[in-house]
């Protein structure tokens, strides 16, 4: 995969971007306003509270393990579904540096995304999932993409 197809914050429509431009300045084809994608983070142990714990919107935390081809394939998935969501903020927690606090999750296979509303955890999900599922995943929280 070398593209990433989302749509336009702006003017919702849907783009491809070439992933080798990401992280430059981009302007929407259709409306012509810039771009500004959402990162996915990288936390540590240190950082989760401030991260996950104390943020006043949905979180997923995305765990995960960098040889894991499923990992990654969700975190293309992830990265889609990003910028449209504005009430949602994705995290990533490598599973092996961060052993001790992965181990307070039960966690029994990665990748595994971990759902917490208002810094409470309210659901789990093991394995990779499409896009599809994921939005159908969120929808049962209400959490619906920003053009809705």
């Amino acid at each position: 995969m070398n593209y990433l197809n989302m749509k336009c914050p702006n003017c919702n429509k849907k783009i491809k971007l070439d992933k080798k431009y990401i992280n430059n300045k981009l302007n929407c084809i259709y409306c012509g306003k810039e771009i500004i994608l959402k990162e996915i983070k990288e936390i540590t142990t240190e950082t989760y509270l401030d991260e996950v714990i104390r943020v006043d919107k949905a979180v997923i935390l995305n765990i995960y393990n960098k040889n894991c081809d499923n990992c990654k394939k969700l975190e293309e998935t992830l990265k889609e579904v990003n910028n449209e969501y504005k009430d949602l903020k994705i995290v990533k927690l490598n599973a092996k540096e961060n052993m001790k606090l992965v181990s307070g999750f039960m966690i029994r296979a990665v990748p595994t995304m971990i759902l917490f509303l208002n810094g409470v955890q309210v659901d789990m999900r093991i394995g990779a999932i499409d896009k599809n599922a994921l939005q159908r995943w969120l929808s049962m929280y209400n959490l619906l993409p920003s053009n809705y």
